[in-house]
Parts: structure tokens; C-alpha cells; sequence
């Protein structure tokens, strides 16, 4: 979960690196990539320390919510992602990357 405010010049310098990490992971239905404007919404259990906030929250809903500590590309994005993911990583065929890249 990404958490940014539209005004963050960190948020707009993270979204399309976020974005390609979308597409990249579109093939892994047990994995999945949100993001809501902070600034707009409320959540009391998300503490905000900065934009943008990223979050993991494991498949075990009893596990701890794990805060993004990676790198602020496409590559550092996966690489966290399959770090914490509990599910086994599907890489997308040649064609797949062609065509939602």
C-alpha cells in the first residue's frame, strides 16, 4: 500500500516507478499494489511518518505490517516486494513484459 499526498515531490518522483512495478507484477494474482492519497482519506491504524508511506501487509493477518525500507525504483519496489511476499514469484513471460511495458 502506497500512501502519498499529491503536493510530495518524493510521491511524484516514486508514482512511476510504482506504476511500472504494477504492470511488472500484473501477472501475480496473489500479489497486489494499492495507493490512496493520505491527505483525503483516514485510516487510524496506518501511522504516517512521511510521504510517501509504503506498506507490506502479509498474507498472515495476525503478522506485523512490514514499512518500506528499499530502494525508490522500479527495481528496489520488486525486489522488497519478493522479499516479503509469501507466495512463489511468477516472472512474466517475454511477450507479457513487451506488452504491458
Amino acid at each position: 500500500l502506497k500512501v502519498y499526498a499529491p503536493w510530495c515531490g518524493h510521491c511524484k518522483t516514486i508514482a512511476p516507478e510504482f506504476l511500472v512495478a504494477f504492470k511488472a507484477i500484473a501477472h501475480n494474482e496473489n500479489i497486489m499494489l494499492a495507493e490512496f492519497d493520505g491527505t483525503l482519506n483516514e485510516a487510524n491504524e496506518i501511522q504516517i511518518q512521511g510521504y510517501p508511506t509504503i506498506l507490506w501487509y502479509p498474507k498472515d493477518k495476525s503478522a506485523e505490517v512490514v514499512t518500506f525500507n528499499g530502494g525508490r525504483d522500479m527495481a528496489g519496489i520488486l525486489d522488497w516486494i519478493k522479499d516479503h511476499s509469501e507466495y512463489e514469484w511468477l516472472a512474466p513471460t517475454p511477450t507479457e513484459t513487451e506488452e504491458e511495458l
